[in-house]
């Protein structure tokens, strides 16, 4: 984040991770001459009161040459680098990671269905076929003992006699 304009309450507390209230709080605390108004409306503070802020609620850390460049004219370039914009990026791209994840894991469930439905269509199959080979065997069973009642057997002893 390299802002060259004043900034918003929200981004001021954002850089000092506090809550936008308290941090209103703090604002409302610094002189005049650091407060204004962007063409949108919205209260800004100016470079310099950033820094004040800074020095006010020791958050000293923000101040390093490294972190923040004060120029001597009226328009301080006020420039953030490194911690916040590598920690977004780390975030961005775990939550792409995690919908990636998401995805597959997605994919699999739908496939892991697919296969279920597939699996229980095959064993109903299975268990009508079953059903009519039982049905088959039983009416085959029926005929032939139907068969077997009908036709007279002959005993051994009838063969001699006549």
């Amino acid at each position: 984040m390299q802002p060259t304009e004043p900034l918003t309450v929200k981004e001021v507390s954002t850089l000092f991770r506090m809550s936008r209230q308290a941090m209103s709080k703090h604002i409302s605390q610094l002189d005049k001459q650091y407060i204004a108004k962007n063409s949108s409306g919205y209260r800004v503070i100016t470079v310099a009161g950033v820094l004040q802020l800074a020095r006010k609620l020791g958050r000293e850390e923000l101040l390093v040459t490294d972190n923040i460049t004060e120029n001597t004219n009226k328009n301080n370039v006020f420039k953030v680098e490194g911690k916040l914009s590598e920690q977004l990026l780390i975030k961005d791209k775990q939550i792409e990671e995690l919908h990636a994840l998401l995805n597959r894991q997605t994919q699999l469930l739908d496939q892991q269905q697919q296969l279920t439905l597939q699996s229980n269509q095959r064993i109903e199959q299975l268990e009508k076929q079953l059903q009519i080979g039982l049905e088959k065997a039983e009416e085959e069973t029926r005929e032939s003992s139907v068969q077997e009642t009908s036709v007279p057997r002959k005993k051994w002893w009838s063969f001699f006699q006549k």
